[in-house]
């Protein structure tokens, strides 16, 4: 699937919003409704290459940002770097990823630092069995049955949030992925606080300073990505629902990336 995605607007959006809809055969509201998602907006998906650049020409022509790629290309969680350890030297970031596999990389040669926040909702659904004092049963049967069984349905929703932040590299196309919550702090040395929120505003500092010439962006910090349903487990009447916006980040992350390089943010 090739998806075109938005990345810069225009003075005359709200105006060109009818044409830019024709050109998808999308009613404007529709339209608008995609493209004020928040940029990268995704605008529309086709099956052929030659549709989606022949949209992404179009837009650009109007001076509007447009990028396009394949699902294939984005670097979901299967692509990443999880990095669990690190450490700095002169001009260098190295450590463990989770699963302790080393890597090393070079800071001169990030290209972005992308901030987003990580959302992973649950929700759980359960049907438990009670015994309940039955007056009808007991005067029917002389007392020898005095309760019936009754279902008792209950659910519960949580929902947990952490930063995190991509690192994107010219030397390699898996970006590495920092999470708040999974990091282990020590490689920041005397910086290091007795808050995980601290420490990793401290290795955001970091990195921003060791690497001065990168993108740096933190709109999907305020711009929630979507949360989409990511697992679902039955067992019985019980349902258990999990939902995360990781796919979202890494596809935003990605697209920005994609714009940088072309020059369409």
């Amino acid at each position: 699937m090739h998806w075109v995605a938005l990345t810069r607007l225009t003075a005359a959006f709200e105006g060109d919003a009818p044409l830019l809809a024709s050109w998808l055969s999308l009613a404007p509201y529709d339209f608008l409704m995609r493209a004020r998602s928040g940029l990268p907006a995704l605008i529309g998906a086709f099956a052929e290459a030659a549709p989606a650049n022949d949209l992404v020409a179009k837009l650009r022509a109007r001076g509007y940002g447009a990028v396009v790629c394949q699902s294939a290309d984005v670097p979901g969680a299967n692509r990443q770097i999880h990095v669990r350890e690190f450490q700095f030297s002169t001009d260098n970031l190295s450590g463990l990823d989770d699963a302790a596999r080393p890597f090393d990389i070079r800071l001169s040669q990030v290209v972005a630092l992308i901030r987003a926040t990580s959302i992973v909702a649950s929700e759980s659904n359960t049907t438990t069995q009670t015994s309940k004092f039955a007056l009808g049963r007991a005067l029917a049967t002389g007392g020898l049955m005095m309760k019936k069984k009754v279902e008792v349905a209950s659910s519960a929703t949580s929902e947990d949030r952490e930063s995190v932040l991509y690192l994107f590299t010219r030397s390699q196309p898996e970006p590495l992925l920092f999470r708040e919550t999974h990091l282990h702090y020590q490689g920041l040395g005397a910086a290091l606080k007795p808050v995980s929120s601290q420490n990793f505003l401290t290795l955001v500092q970091l990195l921003r300073a060791g690497a001065p010439r990168a993108l740096y962006d933190e709109r999907f910090l305020k711009q929630k990505r979507k949360v989409g349903i990511s697992a679902v487990v039955a067992v019985g009447k019980d349902t258990s629902i999990s939902s995360s916006n990781a796919s979202d980040n890494d596809l935003a992350a990605y697209l920005l990336v994609l714009a940088l390089e072309e020059g369409q943010l």
